[in-house]
């Protein structure tokens, strides 16, 4: 089924109103030496920003997966790094999120553009993994339409490119859900950056959190020194597997959720033809992150 579709909602139930977080991981090789990218988008419900917000604010400092290397200092952005994605992945978390996985080297490299091109091709792959994320979580059971208040990317190269992009456009055909702003937000993820912002800066940090401890757990270890990374990937192991399996995650279904793109090699042409977009989605993929003490095997889930 594809991630764009299948929206549908019956009538009589309650609105959502929604903030949605978007940040990327670059394209980096897996043990396998096979190349992926991450796409992450957080949505908060209107109602809970607060009460989250307040959670995250207890730790003044600012979170980079890449950043975090020593696991020794118990006052360290390692502590507040594992407070917020024990948030994040706690039963029923009223943080929600959906993630999804590239395999780059089944696509051309300019489907994701560069600083002198914009992306059409990021920009459906951010749009897909929107709507997976409202289709699965924020559904029929409850909602009947969902409203998007805000949208906001950690300030990327994309920025200069979609500060007037039509951003409405995620809601084409889907008129449940009613897009509330013209454009996407570009800040600094770094809260206390001049450029930055008290309140999204922190969710984009937890985004960034959630991606590189999903990254670390299912590509196995890029940062071979960095102690912090194997913490948390040690800590949230099982969690990452339970979600990428997809026999066992049902009880993460209105919480979170992940998805690959594409099973088969697709050129830039095949890229922009959507049965063949749309039918390339698989739900699973390989583990490759052994977790200390564990026997030495990845787990397929295919």
């Amino acid at each position: 089924m594809s991630e764009a579709s299948s929206f549908q909602l019956e009538s009589g139930k309650e609105e959502a109103s929604i903030r949605l977080y978007i940040d990327e991981i670059k394209m980096a090789k897996d043990r396998n030496s096979k190349e992926w990218i991450y796409i992450g988008v957080i949505a908060i419900e209107e109602g809970n920003q607060q009460e989250v917000l307040d959670e995250l604010k207890k730790h003044d400092r600012y979170l980079h997966f890449e950043d975090i290397r020593k696991k020794s200092d118990r006052s360290s952005n390692l502590v507040a790094a594992h407070n917020f994605l024990d948030l994040a992945f706690a039963e029923n978390s009223k943080i929600k999120f959906r993630i999804l996985g590239l395999a780059m080297d089944r696509l051309n490299p300019s489907a994701f553009g560069n600083e002198k091109v914009p992306s059409r091709a990021y920009h459906r792959f951010m749009r897909s993994t929107i709507l997976a994320l409202i289709n699965g979580i924020f559904h029929a059971s409850r909602y009947s339409n969902v409203e998007i208040l805000d949208i906001v990317h950690d300030r990327t190269h994309h920025a200069k490119h979609w500060e007037t992009l039509p951003i409405k456009q995620i809601a084409r055909d889907h008129p449940r859900i009613d897009v509330k702003v013209d454009r996407i937000r570009f800040i600094n993820s770094n809260h206390q950056a001049e450029d930055g912002c008290i309140e999204s800066s922190r969710f984009l940090q937890l985004i960034d959190l959630i991606l590189g401890t999903f990254r670390y757990v299912l590509d196995g270890p890029k940062y071979s020194k960095n102690k912090g990374a194997e913490y948390l990937a040690n800590a949230f192991h099982d969690f990452v597997r339970r979600v990428n399996d997809s026999q066992k995650r049902f009880k993460y279904k209105n919480q979170c959720g992940i998805s690959y793109f594409p099973k088969l090699e697709l050129s830039d042409e095949e890229l922009n033809t959507l049965k063949r977009y749309d039918d390339n989605f698989f739900n699973s993929k390989e583990v490759l992150w052994v977790p200390k003490g564990a026997l030495v095997q990845t787990d397929l889930f295919a």
